[in-house]
Formats: C-alpha cells, sequence, structure tokens
C-alpha cells in the first residue's frame, strides 16, 4: 500500500507523517512498499524477535537513507535480518497528490 496524503497524521504548519513496515535484511537494501524518493526518513527501528516474541528493539535512524522507490538502505550498517522494520516517514510532495488542507 503506498503512502497517500490522504492516509498520513497532519501536524501544524502542514508537516505529514506516516508508519510504513519491511521485512529486514542483511546490512543493504530493505524493502519498504509504499516509501519514495521525495520522502524523508524521520526514524528507523528495528524490532528483535526471540522465540517468536519482541525481544529488542534498536534505533538505526542514522544508517538508513531512501534510496529508491520502496528502498532504504543502510550499507555496512547493521543487519536486520529476521528483524520487522519499522519507518517513521515524512512525506514528500509526489506528482498526482491531492493536496488539500
Amino acid at each position: 500500500m503506498a503512502l497517500t496524503w490522504d492516509k498520513v497524521t497532519w501536524f501544524p504548519n502542514g508537516t505529514n507523517q506516516g508508519f510504513l513496515l519491511g521485512i529486514g535484511a542483511a546490512a543493504g537494501d530493505v524493502t519498504v512498499s509504499g516509501i519514495g524518493t521525495d520522502d524523508q526518513i524521520a526514524s528507523v527501528y528495528a524490532v528483535e524477535f526471540g522465540a517468536g516474541v519482541p525481544s529488542a528493539v534498536h534505533g538505526l535512524t542514522s544508517e538508513f537513507t531512501i534510496t529508491a522507490a520502496d528502498t532504504i538502505n543502510n550499507v555496512g550498517g547493521t543487519s536486520t535480518a529476521n528483524m520487522l522494520v519499522l519507518v517513521q516517514v515524512v512525506l514528500g510532495y509526489r506528482t498526482g497528490d491531492n493536496y488539500t488542507m
């Protein structure tokens, strides 16, 4: 599901944010469906599981950048394999979005 203007939280002065999920991978490309190249990463957290339940949360914001549509990357960074990756995104303008407030 793409993150669109009508599916985000609006803050004062028009800042709009949403959360997207990705399935972790080895350090490098992580697929996060809905993120766009005009978006900005506000935060990235990786949730680690042990015995099927969350056991740790890792703040990895400084490691990740948006490299392509639906892709964030932390080449040379922390592996997120077998983790759930939660990305808070500040939505950028996309052609075709209906911006009304």
